[in-house]
């Protein structure tokens, strides 16, 4: 009777956010739905229709954490990896667990993911099915969303190898375009603690660059894996494996065939001017008319935002700072109006960059 009562369920929670409500309106629902986790231990199928649900309501309910503090409190989360455990070879079970978990985690009070193992027990499951896309793709936006909640959990993740796990996966699925952008934001968000980002750049950077040159075309990847070789490339030790990497040609790849982003036009431009110079090794980059041309066309494409026209000036000062470039910078036409227009555009914050650029151009 439960099965066919659960499959019923189910099949409401998936017709969107109002019949949700509706569910989430009966006051012992979860108590109900959690509570038969525990009366059938040994049906993989009935488990994995309740993470379905748990997943549906949950990851709707971003408004009400009450509901999923009430999944922790009545045993849910640890049921869950408890069944990873005993169904590790129910692949179709560990996904509903995985994608049930991430909709908890999101959520829930960080106090109440302390201490029960999931870190691991994802980690585990992981590395027993390092040949199955769809665990891994499952697996890894479980530990990215476990990662987004505090630095606490970015540790942990990485001291238990899970970076490295991670990029296996990327580079093991080149052609998974879902791996890669899961992939890249857990790698991204892994780097942000300043302790780490040595670490994730040595293991991370040559994988993301592989996944967005695989798959270069896909805004996500793009967007996503220029994000974090932003961040990874603000320490000495990744500009280094992104100059010997070609990421500069690259970043330039990406701004082309996106060029009608602005977004990935300013994030670019930040991760160009990041690697373009290293304080530590008092260098800076020899600029090209490749990469002057691609800044210039991002200027005159995006003349109306205010991210993509900064990013633009504080790149072409870095520039600046090596007098070889200078030549390079002179020879372009426009380039004098584009920064002109910036400044008069923009002048309560670009006035005295531009102006600076001017001088060098005169």
């Amino acid at each position: 009777f439960f099965e066919v009562a659960i499959n019923f369920i189910l099949d409401i929670s998936r017709k969107g956010y109002k019949s949700i409500l509706v569910l989430a309106e009966h006051e012992s629902l979860i108590e109900i739905v959690v509570g038969n986790m525990f009366k059938y231990p040994e049906s993989s199928s009935i488990q994995g229709t309740i993470c379905n649900v748990i997943s549906n309501i949950a990851s709707n309910s971003a408004m009400d954490n009450g509901i999923r503090a009430e999944i922790c409190s009545l045993g849910g989360v640890n049921q869950m990896l408890l069944y990873l455990e005993n169904f590790l070879d129910d692949r179709l079970f560990i996904g509903r667990a995985f994608a049930s978990l991430s909709a908890i985690m999101s959520g829930a009070d960080v106090q109440v993911l302390h201490g029960n193992g999931a870190i691991s027990c994802i980690m585990s499951v992981m590395s027993s099915h390092t040949d199955d896309v769809y665990v891994q793709i499952k697996g890894t936006a479980a530990l990215w969303y476990l990662a987004a909640r505090e630095d606490d959990f970015k540790h942990k993740i990485v001291q238990n190898g899970g970076a490295k796990l991670i990029t296996n996966s990327m580079c093991r699925f080149i052609s998974s375009e879902k791996m890669q952008e899961k992939g890249i934001i857990t790698l991204w968000s892994l780097s942000t603690p300043l302790q780490l980002r040595s670490e994730i750049g040595h293991l991370a950077v040559i994988p993301i660059l592989r996944g967005m040159q695989a798959h270069v075309t896909g805004h996500k990847v793009v967007e996503d894996g220029l994000s974090a070789l932003k961040a990874l490339s603000t320490h000495s030790s990744s500009k280094k494996i992104l100059q010997e990497n070609d990421a500069i040609d690259l970043i330039l790849d990406s701004m082309w065939i996106h060029s009608e982003s602005p977004i990935i036009q300013q994030i670019a431009l930040g991760a160009l001017s990041n690697i373009s110079v290293d304080v530590d090794a008092n260098t800076v980059t020899q600029i090209t008319e490749n990469d002057l041309s691609a800044i210039v066309t991002a200027m005159q494409l995006h003349d109306l935002d205010r991210g993509v026209q900064e990013s633009a000036l504080i790149l072409l000062k870095n520039y600046s700072f090596s007098p070889n470039n200078h030549s390079v910078l002179r020879q372009h036409r426009f380039l004098s109006s584009l920064i002109r227009s910036a400044s008069a555009r923009f002048s309560d914050t670009f006035s005295g960059r531009s102006d600076f650029l001017i001088g060098i151009l005169s």
